[in-house]
């Protein structure tokens, strides 16, 4: 039952559209290296500047995934533990270093 709760939440994060941006406030994603609210996740771990500037502006044909998106989790919330996810199948091949 575990294993279904998460895949559910995860299909509901990834599919739920993105909150609209105000004007008046500065993305926090933008596709400079972001700062992780995570710090003690994988993604603050693993994801150095240098992976990030090689693998930014990679776009997943699929479904038009960013590596922006797969760390947002990390990147908003200071409470996840791996805090990187695959959008597609896709994403496998395309953000492998």
């Amino acid at each position: 039952m575990l294993q279904i709760s998460n895949f559910v939440t995860l299909f509901i994060t990834l599919a739920a559209p993105p909150p609209p941006s105000r004007p008046d406030t500065p993305s926090k994603m933008s596709g400079d290296f972001p700062g992780f609210k995570s710090g003690h996740s994988l993604v603050a771990k693993h994801v150095t500047k240098e992976k990030w500037d090689k693998l930014k502006d990679i776009v997943t044909k699929t479904s038009g995934f960013t590596l922006k998106k797969a760390c947002a989790c990390a990147i908003e919330f200071d409470n996840q533990h791996c805090g990187i996810y695959a959008g597609d199948g896709d994403s496998y091949v395309d953000f492998k270093v």
